[in-house]
């Protein structure tokens, strides 16, 4: 899917109130530099709010520049379970977030790795080549604000290259992950509910236009609309149907709301949408 090529509309019940929002529709993709700083802040919040603990570590993990670059890519995975599980046996149990991106030269892959719940000794870092490292590993003491800076400006680093985002996906690598019992970053339950998919961009305010002039017709006594991320977010205090409100479209609707589309429509909600 394109990114914002096409738009969604979506809706979600509050207590007293409907919110209804045409927004672009994001392609999610890590190759994409505008959801790529979306999720990057997301990940960066996510440690401000789940890393608060004195005693968080920052590891750098580093592979040989030998053999098959996908295949490293294909093995990152399995060498830091290895050495995962041998820090969870001398250490403790320990939560952690792994970030992964391509060496600038080449395009192999290495990790940033924080990790809370255990000390590590420094002593660890003369056994990476055991777990199938390479000629460099980093362990250093960092605190919550730091490590969310420093990791969400690696996410938002561009890659080399296109073959280094191939031999990711071809690999299956994940470039985010968390650790067993963390709560999930990336796939919270939305309260928002998809009533049309794939609309086009151009009609924006041709819908929102037709949508207030839809409230005011059925009587409603409440309607505050605000432009946002290039579409509308609309409170109401009824819902209605969208295919109702395609139905009463008027044919030269588009000259009126020129004009006057935010005639009946204080400035107010802000909400960030990322589905």
């Amino acid at each position: 899917m394109e990114c914002c090529k096409k738009y969604l509309y979506i809706k979600k019940q509050g207590i007293s109130l409907v919110t209804f929002a045409f927004v672009p529709a994001r392609c999610k993709s890590w190759s994409c530099p505008e959801c790529r700083k979306i999720k990057a802040d997301t990940v960066k919040n996510y440690i401000k709010e789940n890393f608060v603990e004195e005693s968080l570590y920052m590891l750098t993990l580093t592979f040989f520049h030998k053999g098959s670059v996908l295949k490293c890519w294909e093995n990152s995975s399995k060498k830091w379970n290895r050495m995962r599980t041998y820090i969870a046996k001398k250490y403790g149990k320990f939560d952690y977030i792994r970030v992964v991106e391509p060496h600038v030269l080449g395009g192999w892959p290495h990790m940033h790795i924080l990790i809370k719940g255990c000390v590590i000794d420094k002593k660890i870092t003369k056994m990476v080549t055991k777990w199938g490292f390479g000629w460099n590993m980093e362990c250093q003491r960092i605190s919550a604000k730091d490590a969310s800076r420093y990791l969400s400006k690696y996410l938002t680093k561009p890659w080399p290259d296109n073959k280094a985002d191939l031999n990711r996906q071809l690999s299956k690598t994940r470039i985010v992950t968390v650790s067993r019992g963390m709560p999930p970053i990336f796939t919270k339950k939305t309260e928002w509910e998809v009533v049309r998919h794939s609309l086009p961009s151009k009609d924006t305010l041709f819908y929102l236009n037709a949508i207030i002039k839809h409230l005011l017709k059925n009587k409603a006594n409440f309607i505050q609309a605000t432009p946002f991320c290039k579409g509308f977010v609309i409170e109401s205090d009824i819902d209605f149907n969208f295919d109702e409100v395609e139905m009463d479209l008027d044919p030269y609707v588009w000259e009126y709301c020129k004009e006057d589309v935010f005639i009946h429509c204080p400035y107010g909600l802000q909400e960030e949408i990322f589905l």
